[in-house]
């Protein structure tokens, strides 16, 4: 098993970081605060429209999203790649 050093990756500038992520799963944690109850749900819908997505579930006490996907569709890196485009432009 991975330690979270090696696991995780932080994104100081975009203010969140990929706390686990494993083939089909990623789970990230937004530093970035306050972020209302508005900015969860326009992230949540958008996360949700995109054809690869199965569930998200969001933890608005722990600023913490979990993404499950197809990975037969990308991989985790590729997920991440494009999480970090959509979270940096929600988070302007």
């Amino acid at each position: 098993m991975l330690s979270k050093s090696q696991n995780a990756r932080s994104y100081p500038k975009g203010g969140y970081e990929v706390v686990h992520k494993t083939s089909g799963r990623i789970r990230i944690r937004l530093s970035r605060s306050p972020l209302t109850p508005e900015y969860y749900r326009r992230l949540k819908k958008l996360l949700e429209s995109l054809e690869f997505v199965s569930e998200v579930r969001i933890n608005v006490a722990a600023q913490s999203i979990v993404i499950h996907y197809e990975r037969r569709v990308l991989s985790a890196d590729s997920l991440e790649e494009k999480l970090t485009t959509i979270i940096e432009q929600e988070v302007r």
